[in-house]
């Protein structure tokens, strides 16, 4: 019976240390930046991958804007690869196209997609390469970035806010260096992506603005600049011949004048020596 009570209280014993143990121990913060993403919004849930195969560019062409499979076309875009929009499917390539096409009309529905499915890979794939379609105005896309970042400083998991300042890191502005700076203080835990993403646009801002050399044809001559009349009377000749032939064009004239006039008194006068 001694045994058995010295047994019970052993396991008593080593049941509270792991208790008291959590009690003291430090954990990292790993509560609110689950590593899995958050599910898709309902719209995205209902619609069918499949109706996209054989898809061509006349169809595209007359979906609308809000029709979920063209949004979903979208956002498979942006999640297809990793880094570049590259190596697409050929259907996935026409979904591009078509996006390259309309253009700015296409920013009020992406971002739209990014607030409604917010944590989602849709969301970290739409900022990471956003800049990579060529034809929209990033203007909207960084703002969405900063107030990312200062909105959800302490709920965005590390690789949102990686790729979110990643964004800025590539088209911010000076005043973007002082909200990653913020953010790597309010934040450790997305410190590392956001401190190389910090160091780049420093490195973006710092460096000098290179400037376009000029063309041959733009350039001064060897033997130095020339004055607009030296290179208007080089490419017109004619125009200093034509001056040098109307200052002497009196004297000619008038040379001409007096030997035809000349000419004319001696006809008449060997004429009226005939009829005499």
């Amino acid at each position: 019976m001694f045994h058995y009570s010295k047994l019970i209280i052993c396991y008593l014993i080593l049941g509270i240390e792991p208790i008291v143990r959590a009690d003291v121990e430090i954990k990292p913060e790993t509560n609110n930046h689950p590593a899995s993403y958050r599910p898709w919004s309902l719209e995205f849930q209902q619609v069918n991958p499949e109706h996209l195969h054989g898809i061509n560019a006349v169809k595209l062409a007359k979906m609308s804007l809000a029709d979920p499979l063209l949004k979903y076309a979208y956002m498979d875009v942006f999640m297809r690869n990793v880094g570049r929009l590259e190596n697409l499917e050929p259907e996935q390539a026409l979904v591009l196209k078509d996006m390259r096409r309309r253009g700015e009309a296409v920013t009020p529905m992406l971002l739209k997609l990014a607030m409604e499915n917010q944590e989602t890979i849709y969301e970290v794939a739409l900022l990471d390469r956003i800049d990579q379609v060529g034809t929209i105005n990033l203007d909207p896309y960084l703002e969405y970035a900063r107030n990312l970042l200062r909105e959800r400083t302490q709920t965005m998991s590390a690789s949102l806010a990686e790729w979110t300042s990643g964004l800025l890191s590539r088209h911010g502005s000076k005043e973007d260096v002082e909200l990653l700076e913020r953010v790597i203080e309010e934040r450790p835990y997305v410190a590392r992506g956001v401190s190389e993403s910090l160091k780049v646009l420093k490195e973006r801002l710092d460096s000098p603005k290179q400037t376009s050399r000029p063309m041959l044809r733009d350039r001064p001559p060897a033997g130095g600049a020339t004055t607009d009349g030296a290179v208007s009377g080089a490419k017109n000749p004619s125009v200093v011949n034509s001056s040098g032939k109307t200052s002497t064009m009196p004297w000619i004239a008038w040379v001409l004048y007096s030997i035809l006039l000349i000419g004319m008194c001696w006809l008449l006068f060997k004429k009226k020596i005939k009829q005499k």
